[in-house]
């Protein structure tokens, strides 16, 4: 019994290496970067996502502000 689940298991997540003939492998591909200073990506990370972070929802509230306030009978 606990073999026929171990198998339903290995088939079912791609691990068994028995007859799958290289088929259940995965390959891993790399992913392109670039070599960057950390004074770089500090900068970069804080633009990104510390002002986004910030001042996007205050923006996003005062959009939704606006739209309910021309709304009759909501504002």
């Amino acid at each position: 019994m606990a073999s026929a689940i171990s198998s339903l298991m290995s088939s079912a997540f791609g691990t068994s290496r028995v007859g799958t003939g290289g088929r259940g492998r995965r390959r891993h591909q790399h992913v392109p970067s670039s070599p960057a200073s950390a004074h770089d990506l500090l900068r970069r990370n804080l633009l990104l996502y510390g002002l986004g972070g910030l001042v996007l929802p205050f923006l996003g509230i005062k959009a939704i502000d606006l739209v309910v306030s021309m709304v009759p009978g909501l504002g």
